[in-house]
């Protein structure tokens, strides 16, 4: 299911004399959203992983990014997983074994600008045996596991992917996999490593048949390395797959993330990065959780025809202190958009732990950064439509410059609150398409010739404050129903009229 897929919804009008308008406004609507990003894990203060079955969000946490560092014999000088492939023999075919190489190869070979990431992979066998193994997200169900210093339980041994979870890894049939790592974390340097980690495949569902292995295990391999889930359809680290899945690819979003976390030589050289956080419109409070992504500047014409989410170039969310950043960026310009993440119409288990406890819960609509002054949280609603992205403030990417102090202001729908407005990022370009060089978008606009815009629109990405767009489509039926009632009740008029003068009509 696409998440992001364009749909034609419709607001009904009547005019004074019980004519129907029908004005089509297309909308970006995010039935499931998710960003790239590093996966954060909770540690509490000691360094001991946190049980999401018992964690409180006020409890003291940190937030860490765990990342695989350690070297196999035959790349000494590279981060290096060795895994074995377990289960029965029955599925252990030539065929599945590969479609797993083929998603550890995925990732090992990622290459940005004649640059390639480090992470090397070496097979260590097949088993039949299985392990004495008895995990599942931070719960312990066996004697024989021991802990280390931090009480984490200490798992030794191969990278496995297996057909047969233990016991405690059952799952449902429409679950394809889950993964489970063991982490050594450094609090004091915010750091976490990866010392080993399962992949396990569900054994009621046959590979190939009612999921694509690869693609699977590819996506189990992305949240082991480090990255969260994307939201971009064509990403390896989109999280729905189905049996119709085709092979997994890595889209920009992927390779620039994995890039950023396990950086070749010199590839800081080759990119620039932006940052800026996401304030709450209704009193400016930071907003945590919101998905940001990107879209090229010159792929605009395009995106306004049709909003499709492939076109986008990266996502991330929102984090501490509604801050979010793009550490690995091509030089270029960017159209910056935020979007709500879809808390409750998606399982919580998909994000990351971070994001389950800490994610504002205050709904608002997709919105574009407007930039300097423009940007503000009293800006018109029902606006947001692929035309108005013409007035969206441009950002520039430099090579080793980060641009900064990207303000976003969710929409308070609400003209008593306190106005919020941006001061304006390092490296803005505003759109030339406003009358004027300041003011809030929310006022009426005059367009400028050969722009594609619909006529008499208000600028502005105006948001509906603890609300969607979706909740407003009982209003095409109530509207049909409407004009139906308008349309007979002309008719009967037109026929009463008739009877008084001595015509009938029919």
């Amino acid at each position: 299911m696409n998440l992001a897929v364009h749909e034609v919804k419709g607001i009904f009008m009547f005019g004074h004399k019980g004519v129907l308008l029908f004005t089509s406004i297309v909308f970006i609507v995010p039935h499931l959203a998710f960003a790239g990003d590093y996966d954060r894990i909770l540690f509490d203060q000691n360094g001991k992983r946190i049980d999401l079955t018992t964690y409180q969000a006020k409890d003291p946490s940190v937030a860490l990014t765990s990342k695989v560092t350690t070297t196999c014999a035959e790349y000494p000088d590279h981060p290096c997983i060795k895994y074995k492939v377990i289960g029965d023999p029955s599925v252990t075919t030539p065929e599945n074994i590969s479609a797993i190489e083929s998603a550890f190869s995925l990732w090992s070979s990622v290459q940005l600008y004649s640059k390639f990431i480090d992470l090397k992979y070496v097979t260590n066998g097949i088993s039949s045996t299985i392990p004495d193994l008895k995990v599942y997200e931070g719960s312990v169900a066996t004697n024989s596991i021991q802990f280390d210093e931090f009480q984490n339980p200490l798992i030794e041994g191969d990278f496995i992917v297996s057909f047969i979870p233990p016991v405690d890894m059952q799952f449902g049939d429409k679950v394809f996999s889950k993964s489970f790592s063991y982490v050594r974390p450094d609090i004091a340097n915010l750091k976490a490593e990866t010392k080993w980690a399962g992949i396990f495949l569900n054994p009621a569902l046959k590979p190939g048949i009612d999921y694509n292995l690869q693609a699977v295990v590819a996506f189990e391999l992305g949240r082991i390395l480090g990255l969260a889930p994307s939201n971009l359809l064509g990403s390896a680290m989109y999280p729905i797959r189905s049996s119709k899945s085709t092979l997994a690819t890595l889209n920009g979003d992927d390779m620039f993330w994995i890039s950023s976390l396990y950086p070749p030589t010199g590839f800081s050289k080759t990119v620039g990065s932006i940052s800026g956080k996401i304030l709450d419109g209704k009193d400016g409070a930071p907003f945590k959780g919101a998905i940001v992504e990107l879209l090229a500047a010159e792929k605009l014409a395009d995106f306004v025809k049709s909003p499709d989410r492939s076109m986008l170039a990266l996502s991330t969310y929102s984090r501490d202190e509604g801050k979010f950043e793009f550490k690995a960026v091509p030089v270029g310009k960017y159209i910056l958009i935020i979007e709500p993440l879809p808390v409750g119409r998606v399982a919580l288990n998909l994000f990351d732990s971070w994001l389950q406890f800490f994610t504002t819960s205050t709904d608002f609509e997709t919105e574009f950064y407007d930039g300097a002054k423009r940007e503000s949280n009293h800006e018109a609603i029902f606006s947001f439509t692929p035309q108005a992205i013409y007035y969206a403030a441009t950002l520039g990417v430099v090579v080793e410059q980060n641009t900064t102090k990207v303000t976003v202001i969710t929409n308070s729908a609400n003209t008593k609150n306190e106005t919020i407005s941006a001061e304006g990022s390092s490296n803005e370009t505003l759109s030339s398409v406003v009358a004027g060089e300041t003011g809030d978008l929310s006022k009426d606009v005059q367009l400028s010739p050969g722009n594609d815009l619909n006529a008499g629109l208000i600028g502005g990405c105006g948001m509906i404050e603890n609300s969607s767009v979706e909740n407003f489509s009982f209003l095409i039926p109530l509207g049909l129903i409407f004009a139906l009632f308008l349309l007979l009740r002309s008719r009967s008029d037109q026929r009463a009229k008739s009877y008084r003068s001595g015509f009938r009509q029919f």
